[in-house]
């Protein structure tokens, strides 16, 4: 979970503490361990990976004031000019 964590934090702006994203992590952890069917033929650890990285994910999309749709089309502008 760590390792995701830090994984995700290295392309994150200064201000993102990494605590808050391994708290994020344990988060979807839980949420694997609650969801997981021992009957699926799928592997536990990618599933885990899966929410952990999500959760991560979601809990960032939470503290963005800006829509994803604004980004891409500040990322389109900021290519545009750097030409």
């Amino acid at each position: 979970m760590r390792y995701l964590a830090r994984r995700i934090h290295e392309r994150l702006p200064q201000h993102v503490e990494l605590d808050d994203l391994i708290s994020a992590g344990i988060v979807g952890l839980i949420d694997a361990f609650s969801k997981f069917d021992h009957t699926k033929r799928y592997s536990s650890r990618a599933m885990r990976q899966f929410r952990i990285r999500g959760a991560i994910l979601d809990s960032l999309r939470t503290l963005d004031w800006s829509p994803r749709e604004l980004r891409r089309k500040g990322r389109a502008v900021e290519e545009r000019f750097a030409r």
